[in-house]
């Protein structure tokens, strides 16, 4: 097995009692603790759910500039990049984190049905 740089994610002790963003956000409300048992790590998400924030602080805590750090932890809507092979996918939603199997997102479920009726979905958008 592989020996990650980082096998966990937590909120430091005393950090629910803060206010305030990121401390606001849902994500890291409901954050008590993430395993990371792959190599690449996704967290997926509507925009403003944290997965950026998550990625900072996880860098930041690690040593390292907010820009980077050694392991694939990836904040992404890409269905293509959630295919990669044995890669952890965690959803961010108003409720929290979720860890999604890849044929559980919405990002591969709706890539699907385009896929595979690429009409009747953009009669569904497109219809008034």
């Amino acid at each position: 097995m592989t020996r990650l740089f980082i096998s966990a994610i937590q909120k430091k002790p005393g950090a629910d009692g803060r206010g305030g963003y990121p401390f606001s956000l849902p994500a890291v409300k409901s954050l008590s603790k993430l395993s990371l048992s792959a190599p690449v790590t996704f967290f997926v998400g509507e925009n403003g759910t944290g997965k950026s924030t998550l990625l900072e602080a996880i860098a930041v805590n690690s040593g390292f500039n907010a820009e980077g750090g050694s392991q694939f932890i990836i904040a992404t809507h890409s269905p293509i990049l959630l295919a990669y092979p044995s890669a952890q996918i965690y959803v961010l939603t108003e409720s929290g984190i979720e860890l999604t199997p890849y044929k559980e997102t919405e990002h591969y479920v709706i890539t699907k049905e385009f896929l595979n009726n690429p009409n009747r979905m953009l009669d569904r958008l497109l219809e008034d």
